[in-house]
C-alpha cells in the first residue's frame, strides 16, 4: 500500500505590482514538479482561466477559488 504525494499550486489572478507574475510563477513551479518522480499528483487552486489552460495541458486537476 503507497503513499500519495500531491502538491498544491495556488495561483491567483491579478497581481497589481508584477503582471502575469503567477503565470511565469506558475511555469516554473509546474517544470520543477514535472521533474519530481514521486508527486503522483498535482492541483491546481486559481481564478485565473489561463492558468487553468495551462494546468490542463500539463493533465493537472484544478480548484476554482474566489478572487479573495
Amino acid at each position: 500500500n503507497r503513499e500519495m504525494h500531491i502538491a498544491v499550486i495556488p495561483a491567483r489572478e491579478g497581481s497589481q505590482g508584477f503582471k502575469q507574475k503567477n503565470r511565469l510563477f506558475f511555469d516554473i513551479t509546474a517544470d520543477f514538479l514535472d521533474s519530481v518522480k514521486w508527486i503522483d499528483d498535482v492541483i491546481v487552486s486559481t481564478d485565473d482561466p489561463t492558468i487553468v489552460e495551462y494546468a490542463g495541458k500539463r493533465n493537472y486537476s484544478s480548484h476554482h477559488r474566489s478572487a479573495y
